[in-house]
């Protein structure tokens, strides 16, 4: 059995992907939402809705992120954090990264990048327009 070390992404690396894996996650969302939808699962529909999502799991992998969630399309990248390995969160509707979190852990931690943009946004919506 060959087991494959996971890929560890610096935030650059992550952000450089993100426009490929949007494309992926956004259609295997698609996918899971045609699959859940059908009563008959011996149709050949069915069945190539299943190959389809499987292309699209495997080209997730291919580029060293996983799926966390099929329905709400969560992927989660390895991440060399300051106290080790964590993930870095993404999910389909969201611009850019901003969640992180430890391996083993609950919480989700905002990224230092993310609080400065929501600190811009808010500054917007507070700023008089001319």
């Amino acid at each position: 059995m060959n087991i494959k070390t996971p890929k560890i992404f610096t935030l650059q690396e992550v952000k450089s992907a993100l426009p490929y894996v949007k494309s992926v996650v956004s259609d295997l969302v698609s996918l899971h939402q045609q699959l859940s939808g059908m009563n008959d699962k011996k149709t050949d529909n069915y069945l190539h809705i299943r190959r389809q999502m499987e292309l699209c799991r495997k080209e997730l992998h291919s580029v060293g992120c996983h799926i966390k969630s099929e329905k709400g399309g969560l992927v989660a990248f390895y991440w060399k954090g300051k106290s080790g390995i964590a993930e870095l969160y993404w999910q389909l509707g969201e611009e850019d990264i901003y969640y992180w979190k430890e391996i083993g852990k609950k919480n989700l931690n905002l990224l230092p990048n993310a609080i400065k943009k929501i600190e811009f946004s808010l500054h917007k919506l507070k700023t008089p327009s001319m």
